[in-house]
């Protein structure tokens, strides 16, 4: 089981986090009403970090299969009927709800955090809304650097498909671009994006659809699938494995170089964090 240390609450966590997303005296962050995070400390940590060449966050290192994190991001992507995102978000140990997606919340469950720029949020959550103006970051670029700034190392997305197909590819580039681990709940199965030091072994149904798709040139290797694969380069345009099929209960994928999306076919309809 994967720890994380308790997510401080209160105003001064808001501040924090508004902080970091802005390191100078423009700001451009709001805060809500509710006393709960991000504010100027965010943005200034981040550049922080980055200057000083720091890795925070163990990038998903995880052998074998072990239970995730449940960190749980919400996009606003009505992938799941309203049932089955209550059922995801009462299994969550934290929340973190990217603008329209906090519109999925029932009023009983609060975010952890609301982050975004406030263009699809209902008026009710409004007022919870930490505003981040930045319009050449998504939504989801702003949850997954709230995730980081918050100390998740891994973070499960609800939401992400959809029925733009403009957002699925900004969301899946931001998936690439952050190095926390990340797995996306997709309306047929689960998509898991691997680097290099990523999880190997990920549990399905013999004869489940197994695709892999690179998101940059990459090197990866696929074991326990009717068509194997060992040491192969993959790149977008060239060589991908779709509609492959598992052999047993699980499958085995590991990236030596660049990064990559496992797919694979399970039920998500009700939360599995495994």
């Amino acid at each position: 089981m994967h720890h994380l240390r308790p997510i401080p609450q209160g105003p001064e966590n808001t501040r924090n986090y508004a902080r970091s997303r802005d390191p100078g005296a423009k700001i451009g962050c709001s805060f809500g009403t509710n006393g709960n995070p991000l504010s100027r400390g965010y943005k200034k940590s981040l550049i922080h970090n980055q200057r000083l060449g720091l890795n925070l966050g163990n990038g998903g290192k995880l052998g074998g299969i072990l239970q995730m994190s449940r960190n749980l991001i919400l996009l606003g992507g009505d992938d799941h009927g309203q049932t089955e995102a209550d059922q995801w978000v009462r299994s969550a140990d934290h929340i973190i709800a990217a603008d329209g997606g906090a519109n999925r919340l029932a009023a009983e469950r609060a975010a952890d955090l609301v982050v975004g720029d406030g263009d699809s949020i209902s008026e009710a959550w409004r007022p919870h809304l930490t505003t981040d103006g930045d319009q050449e970051t998504t939504d989801c670029e702003k949850a997954l650097a709230a995730a980081k700034f918050l100390g998740h190392t891994e973070v499960t997305i609800l939401g992400a498909e959809g029925d733009r197909l403009d957002h699925v590819l900004a969301t899946l580039s931001a998936c690439a671009a952050s190095d926390l681990a990340i797995r996306l709940v997709l309306r047929l199965g689960f998509g898991y994006i691997l680097r290099p030091g990523s999880r190997t072994v990920f549990p399905c149904e013999a004869g489940a659809t197994i695709s892999f798709l690179p998101l940059t040139e990459c090197v990866a290797s696929m074991l326990g699938t009717e068509w194997p694969v060992e040491g192969q380069k993959f790149a977008p345009g060239g060589f991908k494995s779709i509609s492959n099929r598992a052999l047993s209960a699980s499958v085995s994928v590991v990236v030596e170089s660049g990064v990559g999306l496992l797919f694979v076919h399970r039920s998500t309809d009700t939360p599995q964090w495994d």
